[in-house]
């Protein structure tokens, strides 16, 4: 027997993440929703920003549930979707249902994303499959059962999605809302860990902490996606043996950061001058600082001598 091994990083994350998504913290408390949504095949709706874990959230709810199909993401705002779901433009049976999201999903999860762009037939065709448990391809003298579980994605809760009152009603059995990754607090640590492990084709990398703080100075608008990409970034264009991602293989998000420092409140200047400490000490001199804040040199020192750094 083959035992799976596992490098030290990832295990560093076996009790603080679960199929991607952080155990503890506001993220742990959504636990409390996909496990008994999961063990009882129940419908879900999930919404987030975008680039929060919608999927990953539907992939465990799929993963803990007893139906063992595939699962099958789909997304709503296809405009071919009608086409797919009815199988109305395709000769074939078998093209119907290789095309068909809930005849791949069967005895599984169907993952229909941005549920609020869905197209109005394509509403009224799944909620009438919801309703009679069944559905119908186009030209075909059967009716197939309908076995898989359907989990809804949005960036809103269902009462503010633009979709039929009657689908409404089918979908909001249990809901699950995610939050933006500058909201998680403490777990935003485990969340670029992640990220790292994520990026694992690369090589196994570490955040130190001075990056860390770096990071946590950004409101992250693309959430998970947008802070995925950037530790990708920095693993890629990291320079050296170590595998340890510093302050320096960041540097690239100095200048998205620049723009989004607070107006001049006495939160923001506390933000300010914390983020104008952690540019300095990674820079070996104030012009070098200055150049990669995008300030000329007179007007870094009159930020220093502001905040008395």
């Amino acid at each position: 027997m083959v035992k799976a091994s596992f490098h030290p990083y990832e295990l560093e994350l076996h009790d603080k993440a679960l199929y991607g998504i952080p155990l503890a913290g506001s993220m742990g408390k959504i636990w409390e929703k996909i496990i008994p949504a999961a063990i009882n095949d129940l419908t879900v709706h999930i919404f987030g920003e975008l680039g929060t874990e919608k999927e990953e959230t539907a992939k465990a709810i799929h993963e803990l549930g007893r139906l063992r199909g595939n699962f099958t993401y789909q997304n709503s705002q296809d405009t071919d979707l009608y086409n797919k779901l009815s199988g109305s433009r395709y000769s074939t049976t078998s093209t119907k249902e290789g095309m068909s999201p809930l005849f791949k999903s069967r005895n599984g999860t169907l993952f229909l994303d941005n549920i609020d762009g869905m197209d109005s037939r394509s509403q009224i065709y799944i909620e009438e499959s919801l309703r009679n448990e069944k559905f119908r391809l186009e030209g075909e003298p059967i009716q197939y059962s309908l076995t898989s579980r359907l989990v809804t994605g949005s960036n809103t809760n269902l009462a503010r999605c633009n979709i039929r009152d009657d689908l409404r009603a089918r979908l909001g059995y249990v809901e699950i809302g995610i939050p933006a990754l500058r909201n998680r607090g403490d777990e935003f640590d485990t969340t670029v860990k992640l990220a790292c492990v994520n990026s694992k084709e690369h090589g196994y990398f570490k955040v130190d902490d001075k990056a860390l703080k770096l990071l946590k100075q950004y409101d992250w608008p693309g959430n998970v996606i947008e802070l995925q990409n950037a530790v990708e970034t920095a693993i890629v264009t990291h320079e050296g043996s170590s595998d340890i991602l510093t302050f320096a293989d960041f540097k690239f998000m100095i200048r998205k950061m620049v723009g989004r420092i607070p107006s001049e409140d006495r939160d923001g200047q506390e933000q300010q001058k914390l983020f104008l400490q952690l540019v300095l000490a990674a820079h070996e001199n104030i012009e070098t600082a200055a150049k990669a804040l995008g300030l000329d040199v007179k007007e870094l020192r009159r930020k220093i001598q502001h905040f008395a750094l």
